[in-house]
């Protein structure tokens, strides 16, 4: 046994002959660690994923056309929560489609654990020069530990951010779940044309005057066969802004007609 401790002793004696290069490694090991858990992100796949589902969102907003689901690829950690939001009847995307933060474990942990015990031993056991090198490692240790658990919060918000973007743009296209499983089932969907189109025209009723037809001219507009379709949450609020708004005018003037006086009889 005692030449076991004079072996561990006389390593010991060769790194404190050595322990500027002793230092020099722990530092560089630390380093290491700190740039290996800085830069690795568990969100890489998963932020990749949902930056293409944005980017072909706001494609279809802008040729305004329908959502394609099929091209819509899901996250695994998302993909569970879309499926019970289409098993659902009156729930939203946003709201099944949670984010759930990752937690990474600490790369190389065991390493700087390993260069720590090496230099408290060399430090304890044998006098060195720099022996207070050994604290002031533990202190950079310290400080960049804490910058490691900043960036990785950061990445957690920048994860939940895109999550909660990606959310409402299913909200806004898909609407809630009972619209949605109509438009996966529907084998023709209405355009958004044939709805900008009739919003126009409902509107140039209103602004060019009401006549004794006109309820019945809205009625043939919103029962034409382009309009007897599956029709999204947008569209539905186009419509229903439209028709709010011809409503008011034909109730405002139904009011004047009555406040006006009768001419009187000869």
């Amino acid at each position: 046994m005692e030449k076991v401790f004079d072996f561990i002793r006389d390593g010991f004696e060769i790194l404190a002959q050595n322990e500027t290069v002793l230092w020099i490694v722990v530092a560089a090991v630390i380093v290491a660690y700190f740039v290996l858990n800085a830069v690795l992100t568990p969100y890489l796949k998963y932020n990749r994923l949902l930056k293409r589902n944005l980017k072909y969102l706001k494609k279809c907003d802008e040729m305004r056309i329908h959502v394609n689901l099929n091209k819509v690829v899901f996250p695994k950690e998302l993909a569970p929560g879309f499926e019970n939001y289409l098993k659902s009847e009156m729930r939203f995307p946003s709201e099944m489609c949670l984010f759930k933060p990752k937690r990474l474990g600490n790369y190389g942990i065991s390493v700087v654990a390993i260069c720590f015990a090496l230099s408290f031993a060399v430090v304890v056991t044998v006098k060195t020069v720099y022996s207070f090198m050994p604290f002031v490692l533990f202190c950079v240790y310290a400080v960049l530990q804490a910058f490691i658990c900043q960036i990785r919060g950061l990445k957690d918000k920048r994860a939940k951010k895109l999550t909660v973007l990606f959310g409402r743009q299913l909200d806004r296209f898909l609407g809630q779940s009972m619209f949605a499983k109509q438009q996966l089932n529907a084998d023709d969907l209405c355009l958004d044309t044939d709805v900008d189109e009739t919003v126009a025209k409902i509107n140039f009723l209103k602004a060019n005057g009401l006549g004794e037809n006109t309820a019945n001219e809205v009625a043939a507009l919103l029962s034409a066969e382009r309009l007897n379709k599956v029709r999204t949450r947008e569209q539905q609020k186009k419509l229903n802004l439209a028709l709010n708004g011809l409503l008011q005018v034909m109730s405002k003037k139904q009011e004047q007609a009555q406040v006006q006086p009768q001419p009187k009889e000869a």
